[in-house]
Parts: structure tokens; sequence; C-alpha cells
């Protein structure tokens, strides 16, 4: 009979069928770009193989960052090769997304709110783009300047209190400077703060360059309170407050304050780990200065993304949303000990686990509030550092350095 006929099959084909499912879902194979550092490599492995365990028809194949990570997946974008997560600095990820390049993640995060519900908010204003996010991140860099304690106690100086100012790092610096019989300087009080990490010197000045960080629309930064902020700059240079310029670019911020050569750094909480192989001198970490419109501390982070190209967008998210999980992020301080962007995690796992720097939850002041100096793009950022850096240097007076950024910036932000 009929009814007879498709039962046989029904009972023929269900093997094939099953058969041709599952090789289908084998087929799912992710190509994902990760660290090349030891430490984030390894905890990136262990999540990959957490994930492949619940997901047993997804296999993840990793390239491992060469070089500069932005420039290698530009280069994998432009020359079509398919991936299906990368990571990247701030400045690039709001880049690629305004050209169409990323996914937007704001229907990913709606979903699954509860997630990310007590993640610090600037946490996730890097990767913002108009309404939408282009990346989380799983870590975050918060700013802090770094001090010699015993070089401190040499010169009968303080502990920074957290309402120390600008004027007060200033002064610190000159009576830490350390010269011999001949005058020769043997160790400078600070060092004009490398990177990005300068930018919010002038913030705290009530000063700035573009009107929007993430989508810049004009030059903001023909005021008094920019004169004021460069001026400020220039006489850290001219007090021996810092380094000359050629000590400047002899040593790197490790370099320095390891060595001894600047008794105070002005970085971010990356630098931390770099400086626990200390061993000379006791050192620990002080609030973000404060100056004339107050404190700005100042965050950054690596973002994963997911590019629209993704032939599995759904799959890179399940990962990404292990990746930043409050179980991944527990592996993440327990193997590389960086600050997590959930506050639960922070309180729960880091501060426990962190012992040196003794005042490592000073670090956390300002964060609600925190501002990113990483996501403006390389095109605007640099002319305007450059110029910036003139000053600093003394060889262009800020007035005449504000005019010449007005003009180009103004130019650049028209053509972009």
């Amino acid at each position: 009979t009929m009814s007879r006929l498709r039962t046989l099959l029904l009972v023929v084909l269900l093997p094939v069928l099953l058969f041709s499912s599952m090789a289908s879902a084998q087929e799912v194979t992710l190509t994902v770009v990760i660290d090349s550092r030891p430490t984030y490599q390894a905890w990136q492995k262990r999540v990959i193989e957490e994930y492949e365990r619940q997901n047993p028809h997804i296999k993840v194949e990793t390239i491992v960052q060469a070089g500069s990570v932005t420039q290698q997946q530009l280069t994998l974008f432009m020359a079509g090769v398919p991936f299906d997560m990368g990571f990247t600095d701030p400045h690039a990820i709001t880049a690629w997304g305004r050209m169409g390049l990323l996914t937007d993640l704001t229907p990913y995060i709606t979903e699954h709110a509860d997630q990310y519900a007590d993640w610090y908010p600037s946490a996730l204003d890097f990767y913002r783009v108009g309404d939408g996010i282009y990346a989380l991140p799983v870590d975050i860099q918060l700013g802090t300047v770094f001090y010699n304690v015993d070089a401190f106690s040499q010169v009968g100086l303080p502990h920074p209190d957290p309402n120390w100012t600008y004027f007060d790092l200033q002064d610190y610096a000159r009576r830490l400077l350390v010269t011999d019989a001949e005058g020769n300087v043997l160790r400078h009080g600070f060092k004009i703060p490398t990177w990005r990490n300068w930018v919010p010197m002038v913030w705290a000045f009530g000063a700035d360059y573009v009107d929007d960080w993430n989508n810049p629309t004009r030059f903001t930064g023909n005021t008094p309170e920019m004169v004021q902020a460069l001026t400020y700059l220039n006489d850290l240079v001219v007090t021996q407050a810092v380094q000359d310029q050629a000590t400047h670019r002899r040593y790197n911020t490790f370099v320095a304050f390891s060595g001894g050569h600047a008794a105070m750094v002005l970085s971010n909480s990356i630098s931390m780990y770099q400086f626990q192989e200390i061993k000379d001198f006791e050192w620990d970490v002080a609030a973000m200065p404060h100056g004339p419109a107050g404190q700005v501390t100042h965050i950054n982070a690596i973002g994963w993304f997911i590019p629209a190209t993704s032939q599995y967008p759904d799959e890179a998210w399940g990962l990404l949303q292990l990746m930043t999980s409050p179980e991944a992020l527990e592996w993440l301080i327990e193997m590389v000990q960086t600050v997590p962007p959930s506050r639960s995690a922070i309180v729960s796992n880091w501060l426990p686990s962190i012992t040196v720097p003794k005042s490592k939850e000073i670090m956390l002041m300002g964060v609600e509030n925190a501002r990113a100096p990483g996501t403006l793009a390389a095109e605007i950022y640099n002319p305007i550092s450059d110029i910036t850096h003139a000053v600093i240097w003394g060889e262009i007076p800020p007035t005449a350095a504000i005019e010449n950024m007005e003009r180009l910036v103004s130019v650049l932000l028209t053509n972009q």
C-alpha cells in the first residue's frame, strides 16, 4: 500500500538524511585571528576548545597575529580572504564600521543584555558608530600614573593623593630630578606620555581637538583652554620636569621607569604586568591628576569584531559571547591578569588576585565616565599628535600650532 511504501522510504532515507545533516553541520568552520602574545594566545585557545566542546559540529581554525594586526586584517579584507572574527584597535573598528566592513553587534548584545548589564558603559563606547556597536572588548586598559615609591621617599615627598593636580605632578617631578656633580641628569621626575596617553592631560584642562572622537565633524581646539594646555605641556620640558627630547626617544616607557630613568610615568594598566618584573625598587600607582576642568580618566581596549563578510555570523557571535562570558573572563584574569570590563568580575576575581601594586583599586577612579583617546581615526589623530609634540619640544608656539591644526584637521574632516 501507499502507506507502507512511505514508511519503507522513510526507514531507508532517514539515516541518509541524518548523515547528510551531520556532514553539513561539520562543514561549519570558523576562521579566527588570534593574539600572538603567549598568555593571550593560551587563553584564546582555552576558550576555543571549550566552544568546540559545546558545539561539536563547529571547528575553529586560527590565524596568529603577524606584525600589525590592523594591517594584517585590512589586507585580508582587501584581498577578499574570508574570516569570521578578528581584533584590532578602536580607531580601526570605528573606521571599518563606517565603511560597512563589520557586523553591527547591537542585535546580539540586546538579545543577551543580561550578560553585559554590569559592564562599564565606557567599555562599549569605543566601538559606537551612529546607533551601531561593532566590537566587544575582553579586557580594558585604565589610565594611571606609576611612581617609584623609593624615589619619593628619598626626596621626602608624600605619596600622591587622589586629589592631586597636574601642577602637583610638575612640582613633584622637578623635585625628583637627580643630577651628578657635572649637571648630567641621572633621573628625571616624569616622562611625556607615549602612545595616546598624553591626550587626557589636554582634556583635564578643558580643551579638546574635535567634537566627537568616534565620529568627528569639526575642529574644536581653537580655545583659551587649549592654549593653556599646550603651554603647560611645553612648560614641563622648560622646567626639566620631564625628560628632554633625546632622552625621551632613547627610552620607551617600560625602560624609562623600570631602569630608574624616570620616577613617574603616565600610562595605562597594561603596563602594570610588565612592571611586575621590577625588583630594584618599590612602585605603586596613583590616580589620574586633576586639571583646571577636573579629573579625566582614560580607557582603551582592543575590540573583537565579526566581519560583514562572515558566512557564519551567528556561530561567530556564539564564540564571541563565550569569550566575553563571566567564565571566560575569570580564566582571563587567572591567565593574563588584565582588567575585565565587568564590574562583578573586577570585584570577585581581579581585585583579590592582584597583590602588586598595593593601590590597584585607585585605577578604577573615574572609570564610569572615562574617555577613550584610541577611537579617533589615525589620519586625523596623527597630524594632531605631530603638531602637539612640536609644541611640547618648543619647536612651534601654541597659538601657531592651533592655527595649523585647525586648517589641516578641517580639510581632513571635510574629505573623510
